[in-house]
């Protein structure tokens, strides 16, 4: 239980540390975006989170799975601000439902709080629908989808790997990581 409460505070803190800035405005974004709206256009200013679910989790240890597991956040205290210079701040919280399905049978529902956390870090907008987030020093950085594009809201998708190994034994965690994001 303790590797998911890790990618949990791992995926916040990937959220809150993300380098900024890409001329490309290039493209209509998918996810409903009217033409007008561009990603660098609407990215500076204060943003609420609104929503944070992992999706499709699964868990194995040494090749073999073990468990699945999805959460939903609720609760939600705070969110972002995003500079002009690339720069970004965070201070923010919420309680998540995280469920996890052990050996095909067993479900163990948990409910995890994350106190309000201010961070700091930066972004890069790589295209109308792709952002960098730059994580914590020494981490490689995650592209998220950008989806649902307006110049109030938009949904940051990502592909998430966590593996952690100690006494020969190698846990590796992958889910899918969705960040609902609304503009103040």
């Amino acid at each position: 239980m303790k590797i998911f409460k890790t990618l949990l505070l791992c995926s916040a803190v990937v959220l809150a540390s993300c380098s900024k800035d890409d001329d490309d405005d290039s493209g209509n974004n998918a996810g409903g975006n009217s033409g007008s709206v561009t990603l660098s256009s609407v990215i500076e200013g204060e943003w609420d989170l609104v929503s944070f679910e992992q999706q499709n989790g699964s868990t194995s240890v040494n090749g073999n799975p073990t468990a699945t597991f999805s959460s939903v956040g609720r609760d939600f205290e705070g969110g972002m601000i995003f500079n002009s210079d690339g720069s970004m701040s965070a201070d923010m919280g919420y309680t998540t439902d995280l469920e996890t399905v052990v050996a095909g049978v067993q479900t163990i529902t948990e409910t995890i709080t994350f106190p309000k956390t201010q961070t700091s870090g930066t972004y890069q907008v790589l295209s109308n629908t792709e952002i960098a987030a730059i994580g914590v020093a020494g981490s490689d950085p995650i592209t998220y989808t950008v989806s649902n594009l307006t110049a109030t809201t938009m949904t940051w998708t990502a592909p998430i790997t966590a593996t952690q190994s100690q006494g020969g034994i190698t846990n590796t965690s992958t889910f899918d990581v969705v960040i609902g994001l609304e503009k103040k």
